[in-house]
């Protein structure tokens, strides 16, 4: 009996409390005009979760009342959305994950001044691009960021790596030349050398082409050289091979007999041996000995006593 005089007390102060002629309860609060429905809990905020099925106009006057109320709204609209963030960016997070626009979101993440917590895995990778394009610490909430994330974030820093628990090898490739390079498993040591042969086998491919004006073959050459060194340095022989032809010829850096022969004769050793690299390693030695290099006539008489 106590609790149901408690109970009408509270509910005769809010409707004394209200002005006009109808007195909102939490029972009859729903069947208000819109009106009046902002009225009533704009004088008593707690009948706002009282309202039923509110209208557009209803919970764009809730939200500006107060922004955190956006939580109980089952499927507000893009406006709604807007609305509670203009209010704080932190109302983003108030709205059920699965009920977030990705333009509401971004809008967010613009407006906010730290990071929004609730950027994560559950948003879609529009929305997580966005984060990451305005602060690369976004990557330290997202446990998988897609290869496009981790790609943005390496053109922006290529120290993000740092945030990447298990960075793709394409997110590698990309840091390549800059400061911080994450150590791999050897596996993807593999992968990532590769890649990178490849990349240096399309410069290459180009500077071969008839039609490339010298000054633009010289730079191919130079791309191609680059990425074949770092293909070889992770332990890839068919870029040792091809450093070694570039070093004979002059391409991509200075012409040098002796750096080529001794990558034909990395070349000729390990596990995926390229058979004729011996024998181009000797006849480098040779004209390396031509010049009047000691080193190369003492590997001739070690290496090479049998290719005469």
């Amino acid at each position: 009996m106590l609790k149901k005089i408690l109970y009408t007390s509270l509910f005769g102060v809010l409707a004394l409390g209200l002005t006009g002629c109808v007195q909102a309860t939490p029972k009859n609060i729903s069947s208000l005009s819109e009106d009046e429905q902002i009225q009533a809990f704009q004088e008593h905020t707690e009948l706002a979760k009282y309202i039923q099925h509110p209208s557009e106009k209803v919970q764009l006057a809730l939200v500006q009342k107060d922004y955190t109320l956006v939580h109980n709204l089952k499927n507000p609209s893009l406006q709604v959305q807007l609305a509670a963030i203009k209010k704080n960016p932190d109302a983003l997070c108030s709205i059920q994950a699965n009920k977030r626009l990705d333009k509401a979101a971004i809008v967010a993440i613009k407006k906010a001044n730290k990071r929004l917590q609730c950027i994560d895995n559950t948003s879609s990778q529009k929305v997580q691009l966005a984060a990451i394009n305005k602060n690369i610490l976004y990557l330290t909430s997202l446990h998988k960021p897609s290869v496009a994330v981790q790609l943005l974030a390496v053109k922006k820093d290529a120290n993000s790596l740092l945030y990447i628990r298990e960075p793709s090898i394409e997110a590698q490739l990309a840091s390549i030349n800059k400061k911080y390079h994450k150590k791999l498993s050897p596996q993807n040591t593999k992968a990532l050398a590769r890649l990178e042969l490849e990349e240096a086998q399309r410069y290459d491919t180009k500077a071969q082409s008839p039609y490339i004006k010298p000054s633009r073959k010289t730079q191919l050459y130079k791309n191609a050289y680059y990425f074949y060194r770092l293909s070889a340095q992770n332990n890839y022989n068919e870029a040792n091979y091809m450093l070694a032809q570039y070093y004979s010829k002059g391409h991509g850096v200075k012409q040098n007999y002796l750096t080529s022969a001794q990558y034909y004769e990395k070349a000729a050793t390990g596990k995926h041996a390229i058979s004729e690299a011996k024998d181009n390693a000797c006849d480098m030695y040779f004209k390396a000995s031509q010049n009047g290099n000691k080193d190369a006539q003492i590997k001739i008489n070690h290496l090479c006593k049998n290719n005469s």
